[in-house]
């Protein structure tokens, strides 16, 4: 038995939908969401994926709060950020609203 683990196009762990929109997320801990967003830059098919109004990018980190509970910061990739050459952002507190 062989086990392989791959992001579906390259960048995605979770693949989710609801009537109007499919959305990808890359999970990860909250310290390597820039990481994950530089590897993701790169790819030819995320750029493709967002670019379809109906399809959202998500990087989603986790971290536990000063009581030990699991917290997510949540960032929703625009077309946009691919235009940027300085994602500073990702890495403070502010944390996107999800549109469902």
């Amino acid at each position: 038995m062989v086990m392989i683990r791959s992001d579906l196009l390259g960048f995605a762990d979770i693949f989710a939908f609801n009537a109007t929109n499919v959305m990808l997320v890359q999970s990860t801990d909250s310290s390597n969401m820039s990481k994950r967003w530089a590897k993701i830059r790169e790819i030819d098919a995320a750029r493709a994926w967002i670019a379809d109004p109906g399809r959202l990018l998500a990087v989603h980190g986790w971290r536990k709060n000063k009581k030990g509970f699991w917290q997510l910061k949540e960032k929703l990739v625009t077309p946009e950020d691919f235009e940027r050459t300085q994602m500073t952002d990702w890495d403070d507190d502010d944390e996107e609203t999800l549109p469902f």
